[in-house]
């Protein structure tokens, strides 16, 4: 089975593009912290708010940077980074204002749109998401243009089933940098998608000899491989992720996995994979809560008791987390996959849930 999976290298990683990756977020930071309206970088108060923010605390940055909009009340900067404060903070109603804001103070100014882009596309709202980053291009300048929004726009496209639209996004994006390994990923999966395995194996090749600890080259080709029945040799390269990964990124490369295990109907690997990730130690949260919710589909695919994971994800239900994960691939996969009506209809209403509590 051919499943139209593109994006797992962005799932995880690809796609952090100037700020620095959030380990707390499973799908990592998308968003633009390019400034305007320069003058205001030699204060001392935007220095500190600014060391805050890339330290990673949010909230203490979110505080400083207030108090700046204060004292700088027409100043774009401030405002987009407050609105990325909030979007750390997982307050999207709050970041999309203050990019609002920031957009309307310098109307050229492409990174807060980028940034909304970025919300919108969290939020699986493709058509608002395309409007953005396309605003976001048009307003980059010719000499500098920013090859992550290309990427992110591609993925839009991919979503709406307009392959070749995203794969011409992606050829921009190489262009302009021909270096991009998230490009490449991209386009190696889009190649992928299309039935073009040789494409899509150059693309995850040239990772690879650019930089041969470069983990979404290994993740691309995980996926071609498996799309051409060979899945041995795609658990074999996500075997080569875990050597290069962060440890504190290979549970999250770990569950991707078990995902592309069941998408492609491998479940009684899919549950062994999930069995060894269980014996691990000191586990997040919001991995115990994914690795129930992957249970949950494999024991209902293989007409097993789903009660002791059903109960275990509604005891968590009330809990402040946050998972952005990427529920599409589930969502596409059962608009496939040959299974009883009812089984799909309860991983369906199991994944809207999710998405629900905990998105």
């Amino acid at each position: 089975m051919n499943t139209h999976y593109a994006w797992i290298g962005i799932i995880i990683a690809i796609l952090c593009s100037v700020t620095a990756c959030n380990s707390d977020k499973i799908l990592g930071d998308q968003s633009r912290i390019a400034g305007t309206n320069k003058g205001y970088q030699e204060n001392d108060k935007y220095q500190y708010a600014k060391s805050l923010y890339e330290q990673e605390q949010y909230a203490e940055a979110l505080d400083s940077f207030i108090e700046l909009g204060h004292i700088y009340q027409k100043n774009a900067t401030i405002f987009n980074y407050i609105g990325l404060c909030y979007y750390h903070l997982d307050n999207y109603d709050h970041a999309l204002k203050n990019y609002n804001r920031a957009s309307s103070l310098s109307p050229f100014y492409a990174t807060p749109l980028h940034n909304m882009g970025v919300i919108y596309l969290e939020k699986n709202n493709y058509e608002t998401a395309l409007e953005y980053f396309s605003k976001a291009i048009a307003c980059e300048k010719e000499d500098d243009p920013y090859t992550g929004t290309y990427i992110l726009r591609a993925r839009v496209f991919y979503y709406l089933e307009q392959s070749v639209n995203a794969l011409s996004d992606l050829s921009t994006a190489i262009e302009l940098d021909p270096t991009s390994i998230h490009a490449y990923a991209s386009r190696a999966g889009i190649y992928r998608r299309m039935g073009d395995f040789n494409s899509a194996l150059n693309d995850a090749n040239t990772i690879i000899q650019m930089d041969d600890t470069e983990i979404d080259g290994y993740i691309s080709r995980a996926w071609i491989y498996a799309s051409m029945d060979d899945i041995d040799q795609a658990i074999d390269e996500f075997d080569i992720v875990y050597s290069h990964a962060s440890p504190s990124k290979i549970p999250v490369h770990k569950l991707a996995l078990v995902e592309m295990l069941i998408i492609f109907n491998h479940y009684d690997k899919a549950i062994e994979q999930l069995l060894s990730l269980e014996q691990e130690s000191n586990l997040a949260e919001k991995i115990n809560i994914l690795i129930n919710y992957h249970h949950a589909i494999l024991a209902k695919v293989q007409n097993k008791d789903t009660t002791p994971y059903d109960q275990y994800l509604n005891d968590m239900a009330t809990t402040p987390i946050t998972l952005h994960w990427n529920f599409h691939l589930i969502e596409e996969w059962l608009d496939t996959v040959n299974l009883p009506e009812h089984t799909i209809d309860y991983i369906r209403d199991k994944t809207e849930w999710m998405q629900h509590k905990f998105y």
